[in-house]
């Protein structure tokens, strides 16, 4: 297992998850700001161009060999979605200085990845770096531009996009990465704007994950830069989902497909507390999210009107989706199945059983997650996020207090907002 303990500098918090589980150590940046369709396509790039270059190795390869340098460090940076805010992750992960012939290491590591998160390319005062930065930027809108297009092509991504889009009224609707559109009103100006909101006025959390998670902490804390300004705050204590009010409830949109994809929408109008965080948690797990599931072994296996059918929810949010891939002629037998299945849950009709094996799975899932630094900073992110406690213990404890009157409540609870169908002519 592991340890957590929390060093809260101004409006800055360090988070230190001491584990011997590791041979490497992690330094996570996480910045985080309200989602705003307007903001979200620089925040991407910013992402990108932070993998490529910094001021002082100005190009991809310089910023490789360097990390090579570091004992074969590994940087990473992504965004997501989050509830009603927009994440940006810096991450570095470096090999524990015990197990190479080095002291220096740690030192090493601490200063690249802050030197690289406050001194971008495109923040450089030398004009031949300023233009290789919009050269960069550039590049980056025009691989964004590549992605988009190839997305296309990607029939089960884009059919959920679909259905998302359809769904919210509010800018979850939109894709973390930004879209076409958006990405017409990039500029070097607009992406140097945004990176000076994030750094002054995103919420900053600081993941440092390992065995000299302590001693990385000391290293690290002087080179913060704390600004004056207000930061964020992201503690949600209520859902604020704004959904489409449609009398429509199904879009049917037909391409040349090889299976179709029937996609559900619900949302949940529960108050956002505690417990019935938990409880929408282990009706999912029930309903789609493992291979005994209700949906699974109804809907796929028993009927055959699948080729591979899930859910997922965002807890944040209030919504739960039903993401399906199924043949042409089956899509209203495997829509009429799958209503079938909610009912059971509205109706109380699941035995004890398939309850006990839900709060099981989503233990051993959880457990699981513990062997990934990845996974243990992001499970942490998200209850913190939500003013949880990250104890494990305390979470299954939350898990277990789950009660088939708790599971027949949330189910109630679910709204059918919006059917998206990718289907192929019939006549085909």
């Amino acid at each position: 297992m592991y340890s957590v303990s929390s060093i809260h500098t101004k409006s800055i918090e360090q988070r230190l998850i001491h584990t011997s589980k590791f041979k490497s150590n992690a330094i996570v940046i996480k910045l985080t700001s309200p989602l705003d369709a307007k903001r979200i396509m620089n925040r991407s790039i910013i992402s990108r161009l932070m993998m490529k270059s910094n001021s002082e190795f100005i190009n991809e390869q310089q910023l490789l060999d360097h990390l090579s340098e570091l004992y074969g460090a590994h940087l990473s940076s992504s965004v997501s979605k989050q509830g009603d805010y927009h994440v940006f992750t810096l991450a570095l992960e470096f090999i524990n200085e015990k197990f190479i012939q080095s002291n220096q290491l740690i030192d090493e590591a601490v200063q690249f990845i802050m030197h690289h998160l406050y001194s971008p390319i495109y923040k450089s005062d030398k004009l031949t770096l300023i233009e290789k930065a919009k050269h960069q930027i550039e590049q980056e809108k025009l691989l964004f531009k590549d992605k988009f297009i190839n997305m296309k092509d990607n029939s089960a991504q884009m059919s959920f996009l679909k259905l998302i889009e359809e769904m919210y009224a509010d800018d979850y609707r939109y894709f973390s990465q930004g879209n076409e559109n958006l990405l017409n009103d990039a500029s070097f100006e607009s992406v140097i704007d945004e990176y000076s909101k994030m750094i002054q006025n995103d919420h900053m959390t600081i993941y440092i994950v390992g065995d000299e998670c302590h001693e990385i902490s000391k290293r690290l804390t002087p080179l913060i830069k704390y600004e004056e300004n207000d930061r964020v705050s992201i503690h949600e204590h209520h859902r604020t989902a704004q959904f489409i009010e449609d009398q429509d409830k199904v879009l049917t949109e037909y391409k040349e497909v090889e299976q179709a994809k029937l996609n559900i929408g619900f949302k949940t109008d529960l108050p956002y507390n505690p417990s019935t965080y938990y409880d929408l948690m282990v009706l999912n797990y029930m309903l789609g999210g493992h291979a005994s599931s209700l949906l699974f072994s109804e809907v796929r296996e028993k009927e055959s009107l699948a080729y591979q059918i899930h859910s997922q929810i965002d807890n944040k949010k209030g919504g739960l989706y039903i993401v399906s891939g199924v043949p042409h002629h089956k899509v209203d037998k495997a829509n009429e199945v799958i209503f079938e299945q909610i009912e059971k849950l509205k109706n109380n009709q699941f035995d004890d059983e398939m309850l006990r094996m839900a709060k099981v799975g989503l233990y051993n899932s959880r457990v699981e997650s513990l062997d990934r630094i990845k996974s243990i900073v992001m499970q942490d992110y998200q209850l913190k996020f939500i003013n949880h406690s990250t104890n494990i213990f305390d979470w299954m404890q939350k898990i277990n207090n789950v009660t088939r009157e708790n599971i027949v409540n949330v189910a109630k609870s679910l709204t059918h907002q919006k059917t998206y169908i990718m289907t192929r002519h019939t006549d085909q």
